[in-house]
Protein backbone atom coordinates (compact mmCIF):
# COMPACT_ATOMS: atom_id res chain seq x y z
CA UNK A 1 0.00 0.00 0.00
CA UNK A 2 1.37 3.40 -0.82
CA UNK A 3 2.03 5.97 1.85
CA UNK A 4 0.49 9.54 0.72
CA UNK A 5 2.52 12.40 1.93
CA UNK A 6 1.01 16.11 2.20
CA UNK A 7 3.98 18.81 2.41
CA UNK A 8 3.36 21.62 4.02
CA UNK A 9 5.69 22.63 6.64
CA UNK A 10 7.04 19.25 7.23
CA UNK A 11 5.56 16.08 6.37
CA UNK A 12 3.73 13.36 7.97
CA UNK A 13 4.57 9.81 7.33
CA UNK A 14 1.73 6.95 7.28
CA UNK A 15 2.74 3.70 8.39
CA UNK A 16 -0.28 1.66 9.94
CA UNK A 17 -1.43 2.74 12.76
CA UNK A 18 1.42 4.67 14.19
CA UNK A 19 3.25 7.77 12.74
CA UNK A 20 6.12 9.96 12.96
CA UNK A 21 7.16 13.89 11.70
CA UNK A 22 9.57 13.59 8.96
CA UNK A 23 10.84 16.43 6.86
CA UNK A 24 11.52 15.87 3.22
CA UNK A 25 13.57 17.89 1.93
CA UNK A 26 13.45 19.23 -1.90
CA UNK A 27 16.24 17.54 -2.41
CA UNK A 28 14.49 14.40 -1.48
CA UNK A 29 11.19 15.15 -4.12
CA UNK A 30 11.14 13.75 -7.63
CA UNK A 31 8.44 15.05 -9.71
CA UNK A 32 5.74 12.35 -10.55
CA UNK A 33 6.01 13.51 -14.70
CA UNK A 34 9.50 11.87 -14.19
CA UNK A 35 8.12 8.68 -12.56
CA UNK A 36 5.70 5.82 -13.68
CA UNK A 37 3.22 7.52 -11.70
CA UNK A 38 0.05 5.59 -12.99
CA UNK A 39 -3.90 6.51 -12.45
CA UNK A 40 -4.21 3.94 -10.25
CA UNK A 41 -1.51 5.90 -7.74
CA UNK A 42 -3.72 9.51 -8.38
CA UNK A 43 -7.04 8.18 -7.49
CA UNK A 44 -5.42 6.72 -4.43
CA UNK A 45 -3.31 9.87 -3.93
CA UNK A 46 -7.30 11.75 -4.43
CA UNK A 47 -8.51 9.15 -2.00
CA UNK A 48 -6.88 9.69 0.92
CA UNK A 49 -6.56 13.60 0.73
CA UNK A 50 -10.39 13.33 0.75
CA UNK A 51 -9.82 11.04 3.67
CA UNK A 52 -8.16 13.61 5.12
CA UNK A 53 -10.24 16.72 4.30
CA UNK A 54 -13.88 14.79 4.98
CA UNK A 55 -13.25 11.92 7.63
CA UNK A 56 -16.57 11.77 7.92
CA UNK A 57 -17.62 11.56 4.95
CA UNK A 58 -18.34 8.80 2.67
CA UNK A 59 -16.68 9.31 -1.10
CA UNK A 60 -16.33 7.51 -4.33
CA UNK A 61 -13.67 8.59 -6.54
CA UNK A 62 -15.49 8.33 -10.31
CA UNK A 63 -12.43 9.59 -12.32
CA UNK A 64 -8.93 11.00 -12.22
CA UNK A 65 -6.73 12.50 -14.69
CA UNK A 66 -2.84 13.68 -14.01
CA UNK A 67 -1.46 16.61 -16.01
CA UNK A 68 2.21 17.85 -15.92
CA UNK A 69 2.66 17.24 -12.18
CA UNK A 70 -0.46 17.74 -10.76
CA UNK A 71 -3.48 15.76 -10.03
CA UNK A 72 -7.33 15.94 -10.75
CA UNK A 73 -9.85 14.13 -9.57
CA UNK A 74 -13.49 14.39 -9.84
CA UNK A 75 -15.67 12.10 -6.99
CA UNK A 76 -19.80 11.70 -6.04
CA UNK A 77 -21.32 11.55 -2.24
CA UNK A 78 -24.41 11.59 -0.85
CA UNK A 79 -25.67 14.54 1.07
CA UNK A 80 -29.67 14.66 2.29
CA UNK A 81 -30.34 11.61 0.20
CA UNK A 82 -29.00 13.21 -3.17
CA UNK A 83 -25.98 12.13 -4.75
CA UNK A 84 -23.44 15.56 -5.03
CA UNK A 85 -20.63 15.88 -7.73
CA UNK A 86 -17.36 17.58 -6.76
CA UNK A 87 -13.58 18.03 -7.49
CA UNK A 88 -10.41 17.62 -5.86
CA UNK A 89 -7.15 19.51 -7.41
CA UNK A 90 -3.53 18.07 -5.91
CA UNK A 91 -0.90 20.60 -7.19
CA UNK A 92 3.13 19.85 -7.49
CA UNK A 93 2.56 16.06 -6.81
CA UNK A 94 6.26 14.48 -6.16
CA UNK A 95 8.03 11.24 -4.90
CA UNK A 96 10.31 11.05 -2.00
CA UNK A 97 13.63 9.86 -3.73
CA UNK A 98 14.07 7.63 -0.70
CA UNK A 99 10.92 5.51 -1.23
CA UNK A 100 9.19 6.00 -4.13
CA UNK A 101 6.06 4.68 -2.48
CA UNK A 102 5.60 7.95 -0.66
CA UNK A 103 3.47 10.44 -2.47
CA UNK A 104 3.64 13.94 -1.96
CA UNK A 105 1.71 17.26 -2.96
CA UNK A 106 2.43 20.67 -1.81
CA UNK A 107 -1.35 22.50 -2.27
CA UNK A 108 -4.68 20.93 -3.05
CA UNK A 109 -8.47 22.52 -3.45
CA UNK A 110 -11.78 21.24 -3.36
CA UNK A 111 -14.86 22.32 -4.54
CA UNK A 112 -17.34 22.77 -7.77
CA UNK A 113 -15.89 20.72 -10.72
CA UNK A 114 -14.37 22.58 -13.34
CA UNK A 115 -15.28 22.57 -17.29
CA UNK A 116 -11.56 22.36 -17.94
CA UNK A 117 -11.13 18.93 -15.97
CA UNK A 118 -13.97 17.18 -17.57
CA UNK A 119 -12.46 18.36 -20.94
CA UNK A 120 -9.28 16.82 -20.04
CA UNK A 121 -11.05 13.56 -18.59
CA UNK A 122 -13.19 13.61 -22.27
CA UNK A 123 -9.82 13.59 -24.29
CA UNK A 124 -8.32 10.88 -22.48
CA UNK A 125 -11.36 8.77 -23.05
CA UNK A 126 -12.22 9.09 -26.58
CA UNK A 127 -12.34 5.23 -27.93
CA UNK A 128 -9.53 3.82 -30.18
CA UNK A 129 -11.08 2.88 -33.35
CA UNK A 130 -11.12 3.68 -36.73
CA UNK A 131 -14.19 4.95 -37.28
CA UNK A 132 -12.76 7.94 -34.61
CA UNK A 133 -10.54 10.91 -35.82
CA UNK A 134 -7.75 10.41 -33.43
CA UNK A 135 -5.93 13.20 -31.01
CA UNK A 136 -2.45 13.85 -31.43
CA UNK A 137 -0.37 11.53 -29.09
CA UNK A 138 1.01 14.60 -27.48
CA UNK A 139 -0.60 17.67 -27.58
CA UNK A 140 0.56 20.87 -29.79
CA UNK A 141 3.45 22.93 -28.06
CA UNK A 142 3.56 25.97 -27.91
CA UNK A 143 7.23 26.65 -28.01
CA UNK A 144 9.83 24.72 -30.22
CA UNK A 145 11.74 23.28 -27.18
CA UNK A 146 12.59 20.14 -26.38
CA UNK A 147 11.05 17.67 -23.79
CA UNK A 148 14.17 15.66 -22.59
CA UNK A 149 17.62 16.63 -21.82
CA UNK A 150 20.65 15.14 -23.93
CA UNK A 151 22.43 14.53 -20.59
CA UNK A 152 20.58 15.40 -17.71
CA UNK A 153 23.27 14.16 -15.39
CA UNK A 154 26.28 16.09 -16.40
CA UNK A 155 27.36 19.69 -14.15
CA UNK A 156 26.81 21.35 -17.73
CA UNK A 157 23.52 20.65 -18.30
CA UNK A 158 22.09 21.24 -14.70
CA UNK A 159 23.84 24.99 -15.23
CA UNK A 160 21.12 27.60 -16.11
CA UNK A 161 21.34 27.82 -19.47
CA UNK A 162 19.59 30.77 -22.07
CA UNK A 163 17.86 29.32 -25.02
CA UNK A 164 16.76 32.36 -26.25
CA UNK A 165 17.13 36.33 -25.95
CA UNK A 166 14.65 37.86 -28.91
CA UNK A 167 11.17 38.11 -30.83
CA UNK A 168 9.33 38.62 -28.19
CA UNK A 169 10.91 35.59 -25.80
CA UNK A 170 13.24 35.21 -23.13
CA UNK A 171 13.60 31.53 -22.73
CA UNK A 172 15.83 29.66 -19.72
CA UNK A 173 16.10 26.15 -18.59
CA UNK A 174 17.32 25.77 -15.45
CA UNK A 175 17.59 22.45 -13.65
CA UNK A 176 16.35 23.18 -10.05
CA UNK A 177 18.27 20.62 -7.49
CA UNK A 178 17.11 22.78 -4.46
CA UNK A 179 13.08 22.75 -5.76
CA UNK A 180 13.13 27.16 -5.58
CA UNK A 181 13.72 29.64 -8.05
CA UNK A 182 13.42 32.99 -7.13
CA UNK A 183 13.10 36.07 -9.69
CA UNK A 184 13.09 39.84 -9.68
CA UNK A 185 13.44 42.67 -11.98
CA UNK A 186 11.43 45.05 -13.71
CA UNK A 187 9.70 46.04 -16.87
CA UNK A 188 9.81 49.63 -18.36
CA UNK A 189 7.97 50.95 -21.25
CA UNK A 190 4.96 49.71 -23.51
CA UNK A 191 3.49 46.31 -24.00
CA UNK A 192 3.07 43.11 -21.43
CA UNK A 193 5.79 41.39 -19.91
CA UNK A 194 4.10 37.77 -18.96
CA UNK A 195 6.56 34.98 -16.94
CA UNK A 196 5.48 31.36 -16.72
CA UNK A 197 7.54 28.37 -15.52
CA UNK A 198 6.81 25.08 -17.28
CA UNK A 199 8.04 21.35 -17.07
CA UNK A 200 9.62 20.10 -19.87
CA UNK A 201 6.15 19.20 -21.29
CA UNK A 202 5.44 22.69 -21.66
CA UNK A 203 2.55 21.81 -18.50
CA UNK A 204 2.29 25.31 -16.46
CA UNK A 205 3.87 25.14 -13.57
CA UNK A 206 3.80 27.86 -12.45
CA UNK A 207 2.29 31.65 -13.16
CA UNK A 208 5.00 33.96 -12.12
CA UNK A 209 4.70 37.68 -13.49
CA UNK A 210 2.25 39.08 -15.52
CA UNK A 211 2.98 42.89 -16.13
CA UNK A 212 1.34 45.89 -18.43
CA UNK A 213 3.37 48.94 -18.91
CA UNK A 214 6.08 49.93 -15.88
CA UNK A 215 6.14 47.28 -13.03
CA UNK A 216 8.52 45.65 -10.59
CA UNK A 217 8.77 42.06 -9.58
CA UNK A 218 9.81 39.61 -7.26
CA UNK A 219 8.46 35.97 -7.13
CA UNK A 220 9.45 32.98 -5.94
CA UNK A 221 8.31 29.42 -6.27
CA UNK A 222 8.75 26.05 -4.95
CA UNK A 223 8.61 22.71 -7.34
CA UNK A 224 9.75 19.45 -7.04
CA UNK A 225 13.63 18.96 -7.81
CA UNK A 226 13.94 18.47 -12.32
CA UNK A 227 14.52 20.42 -15.62
CA UNK A 228 12.08 23.22 -16.29
CA UNK A 229 11.96 26.33 -18.43
CA UNK A 230 11.29 29.89 -17.77
CA UNK A 231 9.60 31.45 -20.49
CA UNK A 232 8.81 35.18 -20.72
CA UNK A 233 6.74 36.62 -23.81
CA UNK A 234 7.32 40.19 -24.09
CA UNK A 235 5.38 42.77 -26.52
CA UNK A 236 6.93 45.87 -25.88
CA UNK A 237 9.03 47.96 -23.47
CA UNK A 238 12.44 46.43 -21.87
CA UNK A 239 12.94 44.56 -19.28
CA UNK A 240 15.54 43.35 -16.86
CA UNK A 241 15.44 39.85 -14.35
CA UNK A 242 17.51 38.23 -11.95
CA UNK A 243 17.13 35.06 -10.99
CA UNK A 244 18.12 32.64 -8.17
CA UNK A 245 18.43 28.76 -7.42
Amino acid sequence: MKKILVFVLSILVLSGCTHKDTVIQQEDRVAISQTDFTEEDAKSLVEHALKQQYPERESTVIDVVIKGNNVYGIYTYNKKGKELRQQVSLYSVSRNKNDMDDILYLQSSFGAVDQSTLTMIEEKEIPVDNTVEQPESTKEKEFDLPNVVADPDSASSKQATEIQNGDGLYIVRFYLNAGKLDISGKHTGEGSFVVKLYDLEQNVVSDMVDIEGYGEYDQSVEVPVGYYYLIAKISGGKFDMNYAY
